[in-house]
């Protein structure tokens, strides 16, 4: 299985940064501004190279035809459906360009996305998510099935706000008997994500990822620099070697300059009207 968070959290630095990299669109930039949650889910979603090509060769050939995107429902002018086609695509081409999105074990998935959770997104703030933890998922069993709680009711309210934002009245028994039947796998998988969150139970993240995987995520790294202070609204230092592969070290770093990359010269190809040939030579 891909390691989820660890593209999610790629897909969403990448929508800090390219309001910063030069050579970005500003239909890219906003478009995946104003639609992040699309964004993010392409970055995750079962997508393929031919998916990802053939979905932004029909938005650009009718970008200026709303009406060639018709909305699912008549509350939504079809111009904000071909900008969520867009900002899926853009985070769908994360996802190849991040060269992570292969089927892999289950350990090595969750291993990578607890050090992308505990470096990358809570960073700073892991003792107040612990205290969350604590205070409101039953933190007395130990922080490992706290989160493990948590996890689940944010993934069952998401379902749920996922299906009723187009609800299909006709299928809903189908729909809700493909969740419960899912479910014992879903509570297995999240079970196995606190793990590696939490290998030692109620001890707190920095007592256990101390020098896991100290190769996929290092700071120190320019790309992952300039992502961080993208986080905290500063402004980083760019220069030309903070998205070249060969000057960051970790499997993170080098998977952020693919993707930057990637949007970049895709950008660049649907300003120019070229967007032929196997969209995967634009990060290699």
């Amino acid at each position: 299985m891909p390691p989820d968070v660890t593209l999610m959290s790629l897909c969403s630095d990448v929508r800090l940064l390219v309001k910063i990299v030069p050579g970005v669109d500003l239909i890219f930039v906003q478009t995946l501004d104003e639609n992040e949650n699309e964004a993010l889910l392409g970055s995750v979603a079962p997508v393929d190279e031919e998916m990802i090509h053939v979905g932004l060769l029909e938005l650009r050939a009718a970008w200026e035809e709303p009406d060639r995107f018709p909305p699912h429902r008549r509350s939504y002018p079809g111009i904000l459906e071909r900008d969520r086609r867009l900002a899926f695509c853009l985070g769908g081409l994360v996802q190849l360009a991040s060269g992570l999105a292969t089927d892999r074990s289950e350990p090595a998935s969750f291993q990578q996305d607890a050090i992308v959770l505990t470096k990358a997104i809570l960073a700073d703030e892991q003792d107040e998510f612990e205290t969350f933890l604590w205070e409101n998922h039953g933190g007395k069993d130990g922080l490992q099935e706290a989160f493990a709680d948590f996890v689940l009711a944010l993934f069952l309210r998401s379902m749920a706000e996922a299906h009723t934002m187009i609800p299909d009245m006709v299928h809903i028994l189908g729909w809700m008997d493909s969740l419960i039947y899912g479910a014992p796998q879903l509570e297995r998988q999240i079970a196995g994500f606190a793990q590696a969150v939490y290998p030692n139970g109620a001890a707190g993240i920095r007592q256990q990822h101390g020098s896991d995987l100290a190769g996929f995520y290092v700071a120190a790294d320019p790309a992952i620099r300039a992502a961080e202070a993208a986080r905290k609204n500063r402004a980083p230092n760019l220069d030309r070697a903070t998205f070249d592969a060969t000057g960051n070290r970790s499997v993170y770093g080098k998977a952020l300059c693919r993707c930057v990359a990637a949007v970049v010269r895709v950008s660049q190809a649907w300003r120019e009207g070229t967007l032929t040939g196997r969209i995967s030579e634009v990060w290699q």
